[in-house]
């Protein structure tokens, strides 16, 4: 049996799950603020627990790479190449906005269905990406300053936009287009489920050395003015 354990870090979400081909075996997850670097090996573990095996007995560890915030994302991969190393087993790259497209979306037969993956970058900006009903790119991740001329290429009148991700929410007050449907606020790694399954067939595997999360922004840091002693 192929089982793969997904980790979602990128957001305020610490979800964990493990799945094989054709079903989600368990998923462990948290929305507890500030909580990847204390609970995601818990929830790992949990999760490992419930099913009695161990990390050697997983066939590759996917982890959601971003965009996303800076330290949920760090914690995630190197968490993963963690378990990859150690176990020696693969480790897979999951697009985080790719995965926010999977989540269920209550699709209109009869019209221009748009699948918005949002993740909030603060303010009135996401990065964000368009996807058609089977998961093709329409739009490449970007941030993206939300208003009322933002993606005017799909203000179509027989449009729906379906919007997934911690930003879908901000997207669907700032973008001003009437046919906007909200499908999740959150994330979750039972979403990247069918992508991890079909990276594992195909073998697209990360070199787990030089392995890093896709940022789009550098990390925001400032300096102290508290005097080190």
């Amino acid at each position: 049996m192929s089982r793969v354990l997904i980790l979602e870090t990128s957001t305020a979400v610490c979800s964990v799950s493990i799945v094989d081909k054709d079903s989600i075996l368990v998923t462990k997850e948290t929305s507890e603020p500030y909580s990847h670097s204390s609970l995601l090996s818990v929830k790992i573990q949990e999760a490992l627990d419930e099913l009695g095996i161990k990390v050697k007995d997983l066939s590759a560890v996917a982890v959601s790479s971003g965009p996303g915030s800076y330290t949920g994302l760090r914690v995630g991969s190197s968490t993963a190449k963690g378990l990859c190393f150690g176990a020696d087993i693969p480790l897979i790259s999951l697009d985080t906005l790719k995965g926010l497209s999977y989540a269920p979306h209550a699709l209109q037969p009869t019209k221009n269905n748009y699948l918005f993956s949002a993740i909030d970058a603060r303010r009135d900006e996401v990065y964000a990406a368009v996807y058609d009903p089977n998961h093709h790119l329409l739009l490449p991740g970007a941030p993206v300053i939300l208003d009322g001329s933002s993606f005017n290429r799909f203000r179509q009148e027989n449009a729906i936009w379906h919007f997934s991700g911690d930003g879908a929410e901000k997207a669907v007050e700032l973008v001003n287009f009437p046919n906007c449907q909200l499908s999740s606020p959150t994330s979750s790694s039972i979403f990247f489920h069918k992508m991890a399954m079909n990276l594992l067939r195909a073998e697209k595997f990360e070199d787990i050395k030089y392995f890093a999360p896709n940022y789009f922004k550098a990390p925001n840091i400032t300096k102290s003015n508290k005097p080190l002693i």
